[in-house]
């Protein structure tokens, strides 16, 4: 309703062996810009999510300035290519993947003269068929969909259309969003659950640009020391995922890894 769209990804990596050990790693950046307006981020097997997000990077980038995407228009013609791409890989180490892209549009209000309408959808291996959510909605991907708690508190952001963290939206454009970032990173640190980190980039995507960053913080309790919550050194392609896999002696032949 305040004309741009927030998203909000973890980085952590599950990896799982053969015999159903499983290590967890804070070790993916999960959410990148593809567009002007448009962000998308990944869930599911960590290869083939980097492969199809760093060939919509590549495929959506447009030289000309002054022009951007449609994020329908995007979606529809990058489906095929996202279908041919995941289809060719190798069956054993495909797996499955979920994209989530968000954006606004850059033509179309929202009913406010000068705000833009803002576009949310999920697109889910093999097929990639979109499934689109209307403004104001929340959408999720990645194993954090079955934790209960989380699916809890989220859900009752929108009970009733109001939640009094909007008030933080007067005066201060992204205000709500911001705050709304503060809040789900708060709840994740203080319910910890294997496979979900508290370690996060957040993001909100205007007309007037994209704006990524670490969800870093500071916890000072009642006793003890100040506790800082810094963000680790993460992957943004699958070579730097390989080599941080390396220096924790991970042998990615003989494991799946999963974001």
């Amino acid at each position: 309703m305040f004309g741009y769209c927030v998203g909000l990804a973890d980085v952590q990596a599950t990896i799982t062996y053969s015999d159903g050990t499983k290590k967890y790693f804070d070790s993916v950046q999960k959410i990148y810009p593809v567009g002007k307006f448009i962000v998308a981020g990944f869930s599911g097997t960590i290869k083939t999510g980097f492969r199809l997000i760093d060939d919509l990077k590549k495929w959506s980038h447009l030289p000309e300035r002054g022009v951007a995407w449609i994020p329908d228009c995007l979606v529809i013609k990058w489906r095929r290519r996202a279908r041919r791409i995941f289809s060719l890989l190798p069956d054993k180490t495909r797996g499955t993947v979920s994209i989530l892209l968000i954006g606004v549009y850059p033509q179309r209000d929202n009913g406010i003269p000068g705000e833009p309408q803002t576009y949310m959808c999920v697109m889910d291996s093999p097929d990639f068929e979109p499934r689109k959510y209307g403004s104001g909605k929340i959408a999720s991907i990645g194993s954090g969909n079955n934790v209960a708690i989380y699916a809890d508190k989220i859900g009752k952001l929108n009970e009733g259309g109001y939640n009094p963290l909007m008030q933080m939206e007067v005066g201060n454009i992204g205000g709500y969003g911001q705050a709304l970032m503060s809040y789900l990173s708060t709840v994740v640190n203080d319910t910890p659950v294997n496979g979900i980190s508290n370690h996060m980039h957040y993001c909100i995507v205007r007309r007037g640009g994209i704006a990524i960053r670490k969800n870093d913080f500071s916890i000072y309790p009642a006793v003890g020391s100040k506790i800082d919550i810094r963000m680790p050194t993460v992957a943004t392609n699958w070579d730097e995922f390989v080599e941080l896999m390396n220096k924790e002696n991970v042998d990615l032949s003989v494991a799946q890894a999963i974001a």
